[in-house]
């Protein structure tokens, strides 16, 4: 009995895995005395993209208006972005903040905006946002007030 060579084995193709951005959140509001209600969000989408690496960079912002710092990636191939706010929020853990440290988590809040527009998204201190836009030469970044740090990560298209 001889035994079949290499070559006349059948070849099994191996299917790859296309790259993808999977997101999962959930945003609860309640009241005193009420049930939490709960705002889920959850998507996982296919990149048009292949083999780019996440760009991720900690930044620190000032009350100047500047262009999303994107790596290496082109506009044509930046997609899911997400800003993190690292600054601390001191008024979270106070039931009744004075002036005074409401004005400070407000100073401290990264403001994005497109250019030439007057309306922003607001990010507080230690929370996150994650958008996607079109063209994202045209978003802007600032910190409100003083300057504060960020972490700002860029996913392929």
């Amino acid at each position: 009995m001889t035994l079949p060579l290499e070559t006349d084995m059948p070849v099994r193709a191996t299917k790859k895995n296309p790259d993808k951005v999977t997101v999962v959140s959930s945003v609860y509001y309640q009241t005193d005395g009420e049930n939490p209600v709960q705002v889920q969000k959850a998507y996982d989408r296919i990149l048009e993209t292949t083999g780019l690496q996440i760009y991720q960079r900690k930044v620190s912002l000032s009350n100047k208006w500047e262009k999303v710092d994107t790596g290496w990636l082109t506009v044509e191939d930046s997609g899911v972005l997400v800003v993190q706010n690292l600054a601390r929020s001191m008024i979270r853990y106070t039931s009744n903040p004075d002036d005074r440290s409401k004005k400070a988590e407000s100073d401290n809040t990264i403001e994005l905006s497109f250019k030439g527009s007057k309306n922003t998204i607001l990010i507080r201190p230690n929370e996150q946002q994650d958008l996607e836009v079109d063209d994202i030469s045209s978003l802007r970044i600032r910190c409100r007030s003083g300057s504060l740090q960020a972490r700002i990560s860029v996913l392929p298209r």
